[in-house]
């Protein structure tokens, strides 16, 4: 626009008469008038107008578009550049379920006859509850009478009665009994067929013996004093196990202490010692001594027999006198 004025000013200047042909319009020298001139307008989008989704939950779809006309296009102006419309995914969470029962299923009547009971069911699964879904409502079982009348019913023969066998080996007899009430027979119904006691053998074989321990027999104690060990045996012989008897229970030997006190222990003399003489020169007395200690005596042993110090004369080296005592004696006249 400044280049545009600029001409514009200069062309008057000139006197000349100018026709702007980029504006389409005749402009005098005398006046310019900008608004007789059209100036080419771009377009421009208007805001996006959103649509709401198209479910509330379970992967929707949503729209939103918008209009080129803020401004729009005009006087030869660009329109506006991209799409005016688009989608997304919307509300993408699973939806809630609630559950549904499925068709009843029914058992067949429990009885042909006297009063059977049928049962029928049915599953919340058509669909099942899900995504926080409510559950059915009501139960889903139910039971009814069925096949009222009475049946005749044959008798059955209950369980056997065994008695014990009359002897507990060696050919005993054993009876045994039923009766015809598992169920009786009624409305009809058939008796039970065969008989209702039988006799068997039992226990033919030869008896079993359980085995019985004989006396003890004992040893002497090893020794006579000084903790001796003291064996006992015995055999599991009276009687014997036989025929698939049992063993003895129990150990077949035994020990045990036995004279546990001390042994008596007689004392014996140890050597004699040296003899000790009551002098150092000359003659004296010797005394030699000894002890009880060989071994000495223990428990109710005897003591060591004699004495254990003897006496009896020593005689040793002469003694020396000395010079003082050799003055003594010439004095004396000794």
């Amino acid at each position: 626009m400044t280049d545009f004025f600029q001409w514009a000013i200069t062309a008057q200047l000139e006197g000349d008469t100018i026709e702007c042909t980029d504006l389409s319009i005749s402009i005098l020298l005398q006046k310019f008038d900008i608004s007789k001139c059209t100036i080419p307008v771009d377009g421009q989008w208007g805001s996006w107008s959103t649509a709401s989704c198209s479910a509330t939950c379970g992967n929707g779809v949503q729209y939103r578009k918008r209009t080129c006309n803020d401004p729009s296009p005009s006087n030869g102006g660009k329109d506006c550049q991209g799409v005016d419309n688009e989608t997304s995914g919307c509300n993408s969470g699973e939806c809630s379920v609630d559950g549904q029962w499925g068709s009843w299923s029914t058992a067949s009547c429990s009885a042909t006859c006297g009063n059977g009971v049928q049962y029928r069911k049915r599953t919340c699964n058509d669909p099942s509850p899900s995504n926080g879904g409510k559950d059915c409502q009501g139960v889903d079982n139910e039971t009814s009478g069925c096949n009222s009348g009475e049946c005749s019913v044959d008798g059955q023969w209950g369980s056997w009665t065994t008695s014990s066998c009359s002897e507990t080996c060696g050919n005993g007899v054993q009876y045994r009994n039923r009766t015809c009430n598992d169920p009786s027979p009624s409305n009809g119904g058939k008796d039970c067929q065969g008989v209702d006691n039988e006799s068997s053998d039992c226990n033919s074989g030869d008896c079993s013996v359980d085995g019985q321990w004989g006396s003890w027999t004992t040893t002497l104690c090893s020794v006579t004093c000084g903790n001796g060990v003291q064996y006992r045996n015995r055999t599991c012989n009276d009687p014997s196990p036989s025929n698939g008897g049992k063993d003895c229970q129990g150990v077949d030997n035994e020990s045990s202490d036995c004279n546990s006190g001390d042994c008596s222990v007689d004392g014996h003399w140890g050597p004699w010692l040296p003899v000790t003489c009551s002098v150092t020169c000359g003659n004296g007395i010797g005394i030699r001594t000894r002890r009880c200690d060989n071994p000495p005596p223990s428990g109710n042993g005897n003591s060591c027999v004699g004495c254990d110090m003897e006496r009896k004369l020593c005689s040793l080296a002469k003694c020396h006198k000395s010079c003082k005592d050799e003055g003594k004696n010439q004095k004396t006249g000794k």
